[in-house]
């Protein structure tokens, strides 16, 4: 219709001369660079959100500009906001398209270095611009533990093999990502790097006169400040000093380093044994299995996995029952009572874990019901 047609030309126009994108499907206007608020009318309903690019992929995401009436202490987000929910799902998603790929084949080495390799930065972004409210980040760390579960036989990871899979796998962890240890960590970061610019921006000479002009600033700074003296050491740092270098990385090392002191002085109660398995499972180069297999020696069959990431845990495991069938070179059966952790199985002086018997060792472990237990 020609009215049609011109009324749309007229819409376009008039977007154009204040620098807002024209969209009819929208019933709320969403700024662009440039705009002079003052040119928008009085009652034209605004989207009160800012578009951030993403660090690197230059890919625009929008985000709250303002904090929710419900907002959670720390962030810009309530714990239902739609940004934290598609972070969810989004995660679902994952768990359960994995869950396909492994029920058509995909071997749980595989599947483990895929979910590790994808859930390492996915919630990075909303830390930084938002701050992820810890009621959120506890819960998506459990959703995580529970998935690094299904990788064990009963689909249970027990309690005390929780903390250790954020642990560093050089410090005898599997090297997974904490958004509860990291997101304070990276909001506070996002601050101290821009707050130099936004008192520049807006003229003010201090953080304080900062906090003093914008509640959210008030409301957000103190934890922000405390997470870099407690990474610094100095008791008297100011997040947004400039003299005070604090990247994402040196703000984090401070709650995963607590986060291991915790974990050390967990297994410490549990005896030494506990202990030794622990140390033994750090170390460089200590967890090159869990590393994608990119040739044929590298690949572990799914039983032999689930082996290695008890031991790594020091959890039991299974088919570690009966006694000990290793014999020496004379043919002598060794017959030593076998314990659930596999100490014996490793430490046995007719045998230990000898390569040359891996096959027949798995082609055993899937049924449950052997007293084999050479492993690899």
């Amino acid at each position: 219709m020609p009215a049609l047609e011109a009324a749309s030309a007229a819409f376009d126009e008039a977007c154009r001369r204040v620098s807002l994108r024209a969209n009819l499907k929208k019933t709320t206007v969403t700024l662009g660079r440039g705009v002079d608020p003052s040119t928008i009318p009085p009652n034209l309903p605004l989207e009160k959100r800012a578009i951030v690019l993403k660090h690197g992929g230059g890919t625009a995401t929008a985000v709250p500009a303002l904090p929710d009436a419900n907002a959670s202490e720390g962030s810009l987000l309530a714990i239902d906001s739609p940004e934290l929910i598609a972070l969810e799902a989004t995660r679902a998603r994952l768990f359960e398209r994995l869950t396909e790929l492994q029920a058509g084949g995909l071997s749980l080495q595989q599947g483990y270095a895929l979910l590790r390799t994808r859930v390492g930065g996915d919630a990075t972004f909303l830390a930084r611009a938002c701050g992820i409210p810890a009621a959120s980040a506890t819960s998506l760390d459990k959703a995580l533990e529970d998935f690094v579960g299904t990788f064990l036989e009963n689909s249970n990871l027990p309690a005390v093999a929780r903390p250790r899979i954020y642990l560093r796998v050089s410090d005898g962890g599997l090297g997974m990502h904490s958004i509860a240890a990291t997101a304070p960590a990276a909001n506070a970061a996002s601050w101290h790097s821009c707050i130099p610019h936004i008192l520049k921006r807006i003229e003010l000479p201090t953080v304080s006169a900062l906090t003093t002009a914008s509640p959210w600033c008030a409301a957000s700074l103190p934890d922000c400040t405390l997470q870099i003296q407690l990474a610094s050491g100095d008791p008297a740092a100011v997040v947004g000093d400039t003299d005070i270098s604090a990247s994402q990385r040196t703000l984090a090392s401070a709650p995963l380093a607590a986060a291991a002191v915790k974990v050390r002085a967990i297994i410490a109660t549990t005896g030494r044994f506990a202990q030794a398995a622990f140390r033994s499972a750090g170390g460089p180069g200590s967890a090159g299995w869990l590393l994608p297999p990119s040739l044929a020696p590298h690949f572990l069959s799914n039983p032999a996995f689930r082996i290695a990431l008890r031991t790594r845990l020091d959890l039991d495991i299974p088919c570690q029952v009966g006694l000990c069938q290793h014999r020496d070179a004379a043919g002598t059966l060794c017959g030593h009572p076998l314990d659930a952790k596999g100490h014996h199985s490793r430490s046995c002086r007719k045998g230990g874990w000898l390569v040359k018997n891996t096959t027949h060792v798995l082609m055993n472990l899937p049924c449950g019901a052997t007293t084999t237990t050479r492993t690899p």
